[in-house]
């Protein structure tokens, strides 16, 4: 109210001018808008391939722990998997063996779109380890190297450094198993 009354008393100012864009400042903000976007969208992207890799790593740590507990209930042998192609091809999977009820997603990486549709897992198990107890991995005799276990079946994750996800089994202790999945 006052300040309008100030404006009408001042007949050089235009009054309806001060309340509404010309075209020029409209398409200034425009571009201004589409400059901002264009800069953060490409970093959105990354956070969300980031976040990605994240939710893979997290699950192949989940069924990290989901295979310690078969190999304690087994006398430390390990699962005997096969790697499938396709969902109906028989045999244990680590999608099948290990599948809990709560767990839907856990053998799906967020990265993919397919793999685990057809096979059921977006993850390979290493066939090494099928069957196999402790001691046939890791022997006393040998210096202890981690051993790949579970990895993404296709480079899903283009800021690693392979572009997969990888866990790492390791028995620093006998009967233990430590699972690590390195970053970059």
């Amino acid at each position: 109210g006052r300040l309008w009354r100030m404006f009408r008393r001042m007949p050089w100012i235009d009054v309806m001018r001060l309340h509404a864009f010309t075209l020029v400042e409209l398409l200034v903000v425009i571009a201004l808008v589409a400059v901002v976007l264009a800069i953060a969208l490409p970093a959105l992207d990354q956070t969300r391939q980031r976040a990605q890799t994240a939710g893979c790593a997290s699950n192949l740590r989940q069924i990290g722990l989901m295979i310690n507990d078969y190999q304690t209930a087994h006398h430390g042998r390990m699962p005997a998997l096969v790697n499938r192609n396709s969902i109906s091809e028989p045999g244990p999977a680590i999608d099948t063996l290990l599948q809990s009820p709560n767990d839907v997603d856990l053998f799906r990486c967020p990265s993919d779109t397919t793999l685990a549709k057809q096979s059921g897992t977006s993850y390979f198990w290493n066939p090494v380890a099928s069957g196999a107890t402790l001691a046939q991995l890791f022997p006393a005799a040998q210096p202890r190297t981690p051993l790949p276990l579970l990895a993404d079946k296709q480079p899903l994750h283009p800021e690693l450094h392979d572009g997969v996800n990888i866990l790492y089994a390791d028995s620093q202790l006998p009967g233990q198993l430590y699972f690590t999945t390195p970053g970059k």
